[in-house]
């Protein structure tokens, strides 16, 4: 269910991506998708590793959503500019 709910994410995303005619919103997005998976994929390797340091741990987080907000913020930005 959690990987069909992130395709729908990912496709109404697309969308309205697809709507906007800056191709910097386009490498933006796709750039933060391949992190996101980056990071989970990395995330799934280290599963059972119980002694990860505290460096890796924060490396591997910054792989994951806080990678959301610059984002968002960019996009914004490049929006209201338009």
């Amino acid at each position: 269910m959690a990987l069909l709910l992130g395709d729908f994410y990912f496709a109404k995303t697309s969308g309205l991506i697809a709507d906007v005619y800056d191709n910097r919103i386009d490498r933006l997005f796709a750039d933060t998708v391949a992190t996101i998976v980056e990071g989970t994929i990395q995330e799934m390797l280290d599963a059972h590793h119980l002694d990860l340091s505290l460096e890796h741990y924060m490396t591997r987080i910054q792989g994951k959503q806080p990678v959301l907000f610059p984002l968002a913020a960019k996009a914004a930005q490049w929006f209201a500019c338009n």
